[in-house]
C-alpha cells in the first residue's frame, strides 16, 4: 500500500467525525486535496499558513513579555 492509499484509508472514516481534522504540510496541497476536504471537517494548512501562524505566535509572546517587563518596572 502506498502513501496515497494509506491517506485515503485514514480519512475514509472521517465523515462520521464531529471534530475538525487538521492536515498540515510545509508545501501546498493539490486541487484534489482541496476538493476532497471541502464539505468535510478537514482544514488544510499549507506551508505559508504554518509560517504565518508561527509568526503570529511569536508576536503574541513578544507582546506578553513586553507587558511583563513594563509591569515589573512600575
Amino acid at each position: 500500500m502506498n502513501y496515497q492509499e494509506n491517506a485515503l484509508e485514514a480519512f475514509s472514516s472521517h465523515e462520521d467525525m464531529k471534530e475538525t481534522l487538521y492536515v498540515i504540510t510545509t508545501s501546498d496541497f493539490t486541487s484534489n486535496a482541496y476538493t476532497y476536504a471541502q464539505g468535510l471537517n478537514i482544514d488544510l494548512i499549507n506551508g505559508k499558513q504554518v509560517v504565518d501562524l508561527w509568526l503570529d505566535f511569536l508576536d503574541a509572546k513578544r507582546d506578553q513579555i513586553d507587558g511583563l517587563q513594563a509591569a515589573s518596572q512600575m
